[in-house]
């Protein structure tokens, strides 16, 4: 059987990392990681991250012995290089969204303006329409005789 902490405790030793450290770099909580290594069950999801963070590849923990040959290859190993790109994709894509944001945010001060003089338009229209009913009913009263009554 496979026993995980006896697999990290020398790869943490060998980093001087703690487990509280591993474990907020992994997403999870010290006591979930006890929890995790008591039952001798992780999800294969936290496992490697463990792999990542400690560098290793995931057969390590299927080995015997307790041999670091196990070690990520250079080309798939995190480094500064690819931390910075990464950094500066992430603060390409928050300007972008920010950018976006703006164009939404002056698309929608653009519409409302639009809609309000629509509503404005459109009261003009109903007065002119209600001054046109009134100016229908003062000719036919004027047809029948009537006394004008409009513009008085």
């Amino acid at each position: 059987m496979i026993h995980l902490e006896e697999k990290i405790k020398p790869l943490l030793a060998q980093k001087k990392m703690s487990i509280e450290k591993l474990a907020v770099l992994i997403g999870t909580t010290k006591q979930s990681l006890h929890n995790a290594f008591n039952k001798n069950d992780l999800r294969l999801s936290q496992l490697e991250k463990i792999c990542t963070v400690l560098e290793v590849s995931i057969s390590y923990f299927f080995s015997e012995g307790l041999d670091i040959e196990h070690k990520y290859p250079k080309s798939l190993k995190p480094d500064s290089e690819s931390s910075t790109i990464t950094a500066q994709l992430i603060d390409e894509i928050r300007s972008q969204m920010l950018d976006d944001i703006k164009k939404i945010t002056e698309t929608n001060r653009i519409l409302r303006q639009f809609l309000e003089e629509m509503e404005f338009k459109n009261k003009l229209i109903e007065q002119k329409e209600k001054q046109l009913e009134q100016c229908q009913e003062e000719v036919k009263r004027l047809k029948n005789g009537g006394t004008p009554v409009y513009g008085q």
